[in-house]
């Protein structure tokens, strides 16, 4: 019986070791009585170095007291309690989860308290750049003077940036309740277009109408392209605003076709008049005059 359980020891032995997880039993005094490979390897230090030291031998001390509280309040309430913490090892910081509960022994007919540690430093990193790079395209969308509408595939409005609501009256909450049908004049059928599987079909630019608040017409240009955030698809609209383009444009047409000093039409507006009448298909034949004054 004595050889199995030594064999059931060094099996259990042999299985905590080979988890690549920090697993450590503690005395209720702070005393590590135990630990396995991965401890040593994570603190850099050899298993005697740990074993009967406290976690204030070898960490610094306001990290230390921090794992301290922590072992007290798992004692106090005598149940499994898991958080992430800062660690550091060889100068290089890094972030830990940890769970620690408190267990029984019977041969020792004492209680100590069991926990582990897995490093999650690579995690911690890849969600900081994440949030980072989420700040800096917030920022953008939000300081940029064009309208930014993120659309799911049902045609939704799932993300707008403040430029879209200011453009359009709408308060962002309105705006995430409406769909693509009742602002954009021909954004929906576009859609349609975007072959998902093409990448050369993946982006479309056009002109349209955006109909804001009390049916007001604003005409925009439009890059409209699918993208994946995730595994999900969506469709990203970036409107830029031509109000002052088409007054321009219009103002240009009108001194090009009137007199500057009377504003009446010129001769090149009468011209253009007389062809677009000539070459009228489909219209029933008319008497088209015309007087010359000098």
């Amino acid at each position: 019986l004595s050889k199995q359980i030594r064999v059931n020891e060094s099996l259990y032995l042999s299985i905590l070791d080979a988890l690549p997880i920090n697993i450590f039993l503690e005395d209720p005094e702070g005393r590590t009585i135990y630990a396995n490979k991965q401890v040593c390897l994570s603190n850099g230090v050899s298993l005697d170095k740990i074993v009967g030291k406290t976690i204030f031998d070898y960490f610094p001390l306001e990290i230390a007291k921090l794992n301290r509280a922590y072992d007290l309040e798992v004692w106090k309430k005598r149940q499994l309690i898991t958080r992430e913490f800062p660690s550091g090892y060889k100068g290089e910081e890094h972030h830990m989860f940890s769970g620690k509960t408190i267990i029984h022994i019977d041969e020792s007919e004492e209680d100590f308290l069991l926990g582990f540690a897995l490093e999650i430093t690579d995690r911690v990193r890849a969600e900081n750049r994440l949030k980072e790079s989420e700040e800096k395209f917030r920022s953008l969308t939000e300081q940029a003077a064009d309208s930014f509408f993120l659309i799911g595939t049902d045609g939704m409005f799932t993300e707008v940036n403040p430029t879209a609501c200011e453009v359009l009256n709408f308060s962002k909450e309105e705006l995430l309740r409406m769909s693509t049908e009742m602002v954009f004049s021909k954004l929906p059928e576009k859609i349609k277009h975007l072959k998902i599987d093409s990448k050369e079909q993946a982006s479309s630019n056009f002109e349209d109408l955006m109909t804001g608040k009390d049916d007001t017409q604003i005409p925009v240009d439009i890059n409209i392209r699918l993208i994946h955030i995730g595994e999900n698809q969506m469709y990203f609209a970036l409107c830029r605003d031509i109000r002052d383009k088409k007054r321009a444009e219009a103002q240009i047409k009108h001194m090009a076709f009137h007199d500057a000093l009377t504003d009446l039409p010129n001769r090149w507006a009468i011209q253009s008049i007389i062809e677009e009448h000539i070459t009228q298909k489909n219209v029933p034949s008319s008497i088209l005059g015309f007087i010359l004054l000098d």
